[in-house]
């Protein structure tokens, strides 16, 4: 019973994981994923049993791989022009944030 990502194409068919635990970091699932501009890049929470591996990271629908972008407790999602949106401690935090480069 996975708590990955997963994803089902416009055209339907059999749900597709696009995410993946990485038990070695303690992760127990991935959640609120928003898409960036591009349509193909999002951002999402891993939640881990620790709480220094948990964090948002980039995931791609075309590629199994994934880029860490803050640590914090809670999800974030990206806003123009060019931030990143998240908690930290109880507060409310605007990183700079170029989504093409994931910085």
């Amino acid at each position: 019973n996975s708590k990955a990502l997963f994803r089902v194409r416009e055209t339907g068919g059999q749900a597709e994981e696009i995410t993946t635990l990485d038990s070695s970091r303690g992760e127990i699932s991935h959640r609120w994923p928003a898409f960036l501009p591009d349509g193909q890049r999002f951002l999402y929470f891993a939640q881990a049993s620790v709480e220094e591996n948990q964090g948002i990271f980039a995931g791609s629908l075309d590629k199994a791989s994934r880029t860490f972008i803050a640590r914090t407790k809670a999800s974030g999602t990206y806003t123009e022009p060019g931030f990143l949106l998240f908690l930290r401690d109880s507060r409310l935090m605007a990183q700079r944030f170029r989504p093409s480069d994931l910085y």
